[in-house]
């Protein structure tokens, strides 16, 4: 049986961490001896989806650059065919490992990319080096994120186009536990405290809201590093603008119905697990517009309504009725996103490109 090693820093409820465990239980229904291995994990959100079909084998690293020595024992030890790594600079450290490993045994690396942070001058020119130069293969997520690759000089013949896999394949029915009033606005939040989800600069901007309008709710899932600013922000608001948290919730989609539409103010999202699973459950979805997870699913499937700026979401949301009726519109065409990022359809292509690795 193939050994194969795949590669997180954290074990913990983001997409890429739910991402690689589905792929774990992927390769292992294709008959591969499959670790995850990990620098740490968060026990607040941890949830093993791939158990017990791999190896966890945690590291107990802060970082991802002191693990490399116990990442390179691990490796030498287990000695897998391949490893795959998902974000870029996990796959600098692997890299470099794996340049040394291959004058002992034969190992390759896989590195799955889904879009290149080139206009924030993220990319740097090692993980470059690494894409063409060591990796053996590249995954892509999207048409999208292939040709941002291209542009960077990485060689064609090493990208094939992978899609991410929507955790849950089927439709799912709704728990009504959050209830919309029909002379209140409902919206909800679902994800991270931290700069790049914009929820902050999203509840800056509702200070802005009309005084005068309908009483809006914001329910909030999730928590994170601007846990304290969040919060102080809040007390600004109108009285007209009341803000709800949760906390971490497991499976919160559950609570949400067709009515009360997910925002999604993500200043960018490598890919974006969360507007998959908002098709799943049938949650209207209104995206802030951009590259990556907005782009490679809620456009090109014409799945939900985006905007420009903070000051276009407040419109919106004056605007509720028509904004919710066509953000629900475009629902009509989630059939296709469960059935492109089905666990069927993106296991047969994980089948196809791993009968060419082993040649």
């Amino acid at each position: 049986m193939t050994k194969i090693t795949l590669y997180t820093p954290e074990l913990g409820g983001g997409g890429a961490q739910k991402t690689i465990q589905l792929i774990g239980r992927v390769l292992y229904n294709l008959n591969y001896d499959v670790s995850i291995v990990y620098n740490h994990e968060d026990q607040r959100y941890t949830s093993k989806l791939a158990s017990p079909y791999c190896n966890y084998i945690e590291l107990n690293s802060s970082r991802t650059l002191f693990s490399i020595p116990k990442l390179f024992i691990f490796l030498i030890r287990s000695r897998p065919r391949f490893v795959l790594s998902t974000q870029p600079h996990a796959s600098i450290a692997i890299g470099l490992i794996i340049v040394v490993l291959q004058f002992f045994f034969k190992i390759e690396l896989i590195c799955r990319e889904a879009n290149l942070q080139k206009e924030e001058k993220k990319v740097s020119k090692l993980y470059i080096y690494v894409l063409r130069k060591v990796a053996v293969q590249i995954l892509a997520l999207s048409d999208d994120a292939k040709n941002d690759l291209l542009e960077f000089g990485v060689q064609k013949n090493k990208i094939t186009v992978v899609p991410n896999i929507v955790q849950c394949s089927d439709k799912i029915e709704n728990i009504n536990k959050i209830h919309s009033i029909d002379a209140e606005y409902t919206i909800a939040f679902i994800g991270r405290f931290d700069e790049m989800k914009g929820i902050f600069q999203t509840i800056v901007a509702l200070k802005s809201y009309d005084p005068k309008a309908p009483v809006l709710n914001l329910h909030v899932f999730g928590d994170g590093p601007l846990h304290l600013r969040i919060h102080e922000e809040t007390k600004k608001l109108g009285k007209n603008v009341k803000i709800h948290f949760y906390g971490w919730v497991d499976n919160a989609f559950s609570m949400l119905t067709s009515d009360i539409p997910l925002i999604v103010p993500s200043r960018y999202e490598p890919f974006g697990h969360i507007y998959l699973e908002a098709c799943c459950y049938g949650v209207p979805i209104i995206a802030r517009d951009g590259r990556g997870g907005s782009r490679d699913v809620v456009k090109n499937f014409d799945v939900g309504i985006t905007y420009q700026s903070d000051e276009e979401l407040i419109l919106m949301i004056h605007d509720f009725r028509n904004t919710i009726l066509k953000a629900k519109e475009k629902l009509i065409n989630r059939d296709k996103v469960l059935d492109y990022f089905s666990n069927k359809n993106i296991t047969k292509k994980y089948s196809r490109f791993m009968e060419i690795l082993d040649g």
